[in-house]
């Protein structure tokens, strides 16, 4: 039988409709809680809803530094820095019964003390990093596959040339790739980004970091529009105190562009985001007027850093994760100490109108010292006129470039597909794209423009043109022979 390949746009989610105008957040903090070893909570975009979901403990797992992952079977997953059997850290699961399952424990010479977030890459298992091993204690990269809950050690950093005690997390870019960075190890012991080779299991060294351009990389790396991947280094450059950099992954170049100066913000923890209008936004430890951290933007064209916020400790001091911005167009992060109880907050910043809005001051019962970063999660599944769908696991799709200026790109998995379904919505819920078609609305209603054709199939890779569309952020939803994905894409200028 001749395998079709059918696009059809469907009509808008009005459960999409009530996320985006009031996003639920998710994450971890790493202490406070019942036996005060951690919590995983949730709060709405408003401050609103808060819900500490879990109170960690010894048994299955404590102390977590790092940020959950929404993986695509619905569950949530997260590691802990230590505690479980051996206690050593443990792979942490909560299903969307709000049961906590142990679904793996470390026991040292497979790595131990787990940090920063799992990736799901698009052969669906899960990639993370450890910070120390019971063997050389440089360190390792593994896997986890939720499917059959194997663990697979993958490789052991070497302390010299590969790395040393990586403290971010992987990340996995448009060519297919995983790259990652160690805070030590390389050339000249100041660390590493490297690139990671799944066939093979192998780990290639493409930049050592120094004391001139910066070292210590502690966040994570992030793709751009343009195809250059970003990240910060937490120490030196020309002030000490840290430094944002560019890397090209066609021509393994390495490029220095921002050496913090304290003013503009000192000792960056956590990794960059590109928001909606193309710029990337970060947070730093240290600096600004208090020295308790700033909230920062980076122009890539112009390569200037703007402060934006200040924290004074009042509205939340050393924030050491990372920013998102959520389906309302706002920015979301926490700081690890600051705010009433001195305990660490939940904020949101407003780029539109410059405005920093602590959320939630943590009490210790509900958690204390959050280090890791929000995520914002679709759940429960959407509906499409009130018939609720259940999210299945396409383990291979890919969509990329993702923020993106002009061209989406998806690459399905396999040929073996006899339908596909695209549907592309903007924050309200409302039909974009129809049969290839940009859909012009008029008074509430929408029509379709047919002189704008906006999607080709090429060998099974998608391409939709998304250079009409305004910047901001869209759903796009994927259903391949009955099996769902929706994720979040961001429209640049």
């Amino acid at each position: 039988m001749r395998k079709i390949i059918t696009i059809v746009i469907l009509l808008a989610l009005i459960g999409l409709s009530v996320n985006a105008q009031n996003p639920q957040l998710w994450g971890m903090t790493s202490a406070g809680g019942t036996d005060s070893l951690g919590t995983i909570f949730k709060i709405r975009g408003d401050g609103t809803g808060f819900q500490s979901l879990q109170s960690l403990d010894t048994a299955t797992g404590n102390t977590p530094g790092g940020t959950l992952l929404h993986a695509v079977n619905g569950k949530f997953y997260g590691v802990t820095s230590t505690g479980g059997a051996i206690h050593k850290g443990t792979i942490l699961s909560l299903d969307t019964s709000n049961v906590l399952t142990d679904v793996h424990d470390f026991t040292g010479n497979a790595g131990n003390d787990p940090v920063g977030k799992l990736i799901q890459a698009n052969n669906g298992n899960l990639y993370g990093m450890t910070y120390y091993d019971d063997s050389i204690g440089a360190g390792v990269i593994f896997k986890y596959n939720p499917d059959n809950n194997i663990y697979t050690k993958l490789v052991t950093f070497n302390g010299t040339g590969n790395g040393q005690s990586p403290r971010g997390s992987l990340m996995q870019a448009s060519n297919g790739t995983i790259y990652g960075m160690c805070q030590g190890g390389g050339a000249n012991q100041l660390g590493t980004l490297f690139s990671l080779d799944t066939t093979t299991n192998t780990v290639t060294n493409l930049h050592s970091f120094s004391t001139a351009t910066g070292f210590n990389p502690f966040g994570d790396l992030i793709q751009a529009s343009n195809g250059l991947l970003y990240g910060t280094c937490i120490y030196f450059g020309t002030t000490g105190a840290g430094t944002l950099f560019s890397f090209n992954t066609a021509t393994n170049v390495f490029t220095d562009l921002i050496h913090f100066n304290t003013t503009n913000g000192q000792n960056p923890e956590g990794s960059l985001i590109q928001a909606a209008d193309g710029k990337l936004y970060g947070l730093t430890w240290g600096g600004g007027d208090s020295a308790k951290g700033v909230l920062f933007k980076y122009d890539i064209s112009a390569n200037t850093i703007t402060d934006l916020a200040v924290f004074y400790g009042s509205n939340g001091a050393w924030p050491t994760g990372s920013l998102i911005q959520a389906s309302d167009s706002n920015l979301y992060g926490m700081t690890s100490i600051g705010g009433t109880n001195n305990l660490g907050t939940v904020f949101r910043y407003n780029i539109t109108a410059d405005t920093l809005i602590t959320l939630h001051n943590f009490n210790g019962t509900d958690g204390s010292m959050p280090k890791g970063s929000l995520i914002e999660a679709l759940t429960p599944a959407v509906t499409h006129d009130g018939i609720e769908e259940v999210v299945q696991a396409n383990n291979n799709l890919t969509i990329y470039p993702n923020p993106a200026s002009s061209v989406l790109n998806i690459s399905l998995p396999n040929k073996n597909i006899k339908s596909c379904i695209i549907n592309l919505y903007d924050m309200l819920g409302q039909l974009i794209i129809d049969n290839g078609q940009l859909k012009a609305i008029d008074n509430g209603q929408l029509t379709i423009d047919n002189n704008t054709s906006t999607m080709s199939i090429v060998n099974y890779q998608l391409s939709i043109n998304l250079g009409r569309l305004s910047p901001g952020i869209y759903f796009l939803e994927v259903i391949m022979d009955g099996e769902k994905n929706v994720r979040k894409v961001v429209k640049l200028n």
